[in-house]
């Protein structure tokens, strides 16, 4: 199953599932989405067949900051997919993300995948990756 450039409305599209594995973006609007990457470099990647999976990063400070992911099958290595993709088309020397620490299988792929911890405010775990190009 390919991966595939998205579209804000792929990610519209894709709102009801992020809401549902991710309790707490489960107010987050179209209104929302569209605002917080307007003016933006960002990209969206998609998981084809039904959008299986979705992850949306934008650029801050000239650097890649992983915004929403989410997939609808866990255990299958669809995140790790889409991650290696994006790595594989992107320049970005650095990524970062913010995960609350208790999403621990979110904590497990992004460490897995090269993501180290850079600091803690209450539940919410900041990480990083460094990319050696």
């Amino acid at each position: 199953m390919p991966i595939r450039a998205g579209t804000v409305d792929d990610l519209i599209i894709a709102l009801p599932m992020i809401c549902e594995m991710i309790p707490d973006k489960a107010g987050l609007t179209a209104e929302d989405v569209v605002r917080r990457l307007e003016g933006r470099k960002y990209g969206i990647q998609v998981y084809e067949n039904g959008i299986k999976g979705i992850q949306v990063w934008y650029e801050d400070k000239g650097e890649l900051y992983l915004w929403l992911g989410a997939v609808a099958e866990q255990g299958k290595g669809l995140m790790r997919q889409m991650l290696e993709e994006l790595d594989s088309e992107t320049s970005y020397k650095r990524w970062h993300v913010k995960v609350k620490n208790t999403y621990g299988h979110a904590m497990s792929l992004l460490k897995g995948f090269g993501f180290e911890e850079y600091g803690r405010e209450g539940k919410v775990v900041y990480l990083e990756k460094k990319i050696l190009k």
